[in-house]
């Protein structure tokens, strides 16, 4: 190839290269254009600036915030209201399945669902992808509630959209709840409806919870904090009776614990570089249990248990059926081979509860109690590492 014709082939690279060159004319620079991709209603992603860290949650939410506002969402009553998100162990961040999740309206249970490995189909945080530890609960919107009328911050409680299987479009308000940690609670007050949805995870696998409790409906909450657990197929209790100004003594009071075998947890950390953690719990029902008929030969009359029962729950400030968790957590240290023997203690307390009226009359009962469960660490066993 000869010079000249080196020469044209580079004049012609170059005037494509914007460079003007070999006596072509300058290049007008072309406007640039935002490219926008078709949505309901084109509304930028809130993103973190460099002063402000913002959760994937927070993210979401502020995304769905500012579409709800341009599409002049705010006063449509959504079509559900659902609750999504991952539960996870607060100590060592593990995402968790098989937990129970619980949503509660005005202390009562109404749904329930448990831990898997899933996503949710829903457009604002789809692409939180598949994860494991995910739950999502869907309930009607019973209230009619809109964001106009939900009475909380918008951000609390978005809508969201979701889309069925013919891609038609479906309104709920939803939230998304990061890293749930378990025996967390979330709580949505709604004044403007005198209600309030309060979600709980209870701490360990579905299948070591007490069988009372595995049925759905099953728990409620008393004094808005304490899990109780009822049968959802009895009738509705009857109101419990109560002396007025009556005084209750406790008498005989003894109290004694019950040991379970132990446990045994090795814990393997010769190739860490720093601590391992193993988090164990346990979940149990308090009882309270009437000896009349053991010790004595003879039925109390229902009215009279409900009468002395109630003073023993205040005496003790325990339910009867209240649910308890409780855990320990066992560390080891890098380059160690630990294992801990650990044994499960309840302690009960007996006595006989004696209810006087205020007009005189006295009604009495002997009486066993399950005040507390706790764990006990028996040994911590140093094993060599292989």
């Amino acid at each position: 190839m000869n010079k000249q014709k080196i020469l044209a082939y580079m004049c012609i690279f170059l005037s494509l290269v914007v460079i003007p060159a070999c006596g072509s004319a300058p290049i007008t620079e072309i406007p640039s254009t935002e490219i926008i991709f078709p949505t309901e209603t084109s509304v930028p992603m809130i993103l973190p600036t460099a002063e402000q860290t913002l959760t994937l949650s927070e993210m979401l939410t502020q995304s769905a915030v500012a579409r709800n506002e341009a599409n002049g969402e705010l006063g449509i009553v959504a079509d559900g209201i659902i609750f999504t998100g991952k539960v996870v162990n607060s100590v060592t961040n593990e995402r968790l399945n098989d937990r129970l999740v619980l949503l509660f309206l005005n202390s009562n249970e109404i749904a329930r669902a448990v831990t898997y490995t899933g996503k949710t189909d829903i457009v604002y945080n789809n692409f939180v992808g598949m994860t494991d530890g995910f739950f999502e609960i869907e309930i009607p919107n019973t209230y009619e509630l809109s964001l106009y009328r939900i009475g909380l911050p918008v951000e609390e409680l978005p809508f969201v959209i979701e889309y069925t299987p013919d891609f038609f479009p479906r309104k709920l308000l939803g939230t998304w709840v990061d890293n749930f940690g378990e025996g967390e609670t979330y709580d949505f007050y709604i004044p403007s409806k005198n209600i309030h949805y309060r979600l709980m995870v209870l701490p360990g696998p579905m299948s070591s919870l007490p069988a009372e409790i595995q049925q759905s409906g099953s728990l409620t909450l008393v004094d808005g904090n304490r899990l109780v657990a009822i049968d959802p197929n009895a009738p509705a209790p009857t109101p419990q009776p109560a002396f007025s100004n009556n005084l209750a003594d406790f008498q005989q009071v003894t109290e004694y614990v019950q040991q379970f075998p132990p446990a045994i947890f090795p814990i393997n950390n010769c190739g860490g570089v720093a601590d391992v953690k193993q988090e164990i719990n346990q979940t149990y029902i308090h009882e309270i249990i009437d000896e009349t008929n053991q010790k004595i030969g003879v039925n109390l009359p229902i009215l009279d248990w409900l009468t002395i029962s109630g003073e023993i729950e205040r005496h003790y400030g325990i339910s009867d059926k209240e649910v308890t968790t409780y855990s320990t957590t066992l560390t080891v240290p890098a380059g160690q081979n630990i294992q801990y023997t650990v044994i499960r203690n309840q302690t009960w307390e007996t006595g006989v509860a004696v209810v006087t009226s205020n007009d005189g009359v006295q009604i009495s009962a002997p009486y066993r109690i399950l005040k507390s469960e706790t764990f006990e660490i028996a040994n911590s066993e140093n094993k060599s590492c292989p």
